[in-house]
């Protein structure tokens, strides 16, 4: 997916991916191949995450009938270099979305023009 995005960077496409991204290493590949990588991380504990699990993922992993799950039984490595942070325990999907977009107005968008 960071090759994927870097290639359309270059030819003059905005690129948003929300991918499931557990370790480091894959978030570094990514961003060495995008000039403008924005980390956003959706900082959930894990409580939270099963809680609000309508379809039952994280209990057929608790199971066994789903292996590597992240967080289960595959590790999850946390950002620690991440542009922003939202955590969703404590705040709506609506305020998570305005403090992202505020960053990228902020930060990213205006610098385009």
């Amino acid at each position: 997916m960071g090759h994927l995005a870097g290639m359309l960077e270059k030819n003059g496409v905005c690129v948003v991916a929300s991918l499931i991204s557990s370790y480091e290493s894959s978030r570094r590949f990514a961003r060495s191949r995008c000039r403008n990588f924005v980390e956003v991380h959706v900082a959930t504990p894990l409580e939270v995450c099963e809680k609000r699990d309508s379809k039952g993922h994280y209990a057929s992993a608790r199971r066994g009938e789903r292996p590597r799950f992240t967080g289960i039984d595959d590790p999850y490595e946390p950002p620690e270099n991440c542009e922003i942070r939202v955590n969703t325990a404590d705040l709506s999907k609506e305020e998570a979305l305005s403090r992202v977009m505020d960053y990228l107005g902020r930060r990213h968008l205006d610098r385009r023009r």
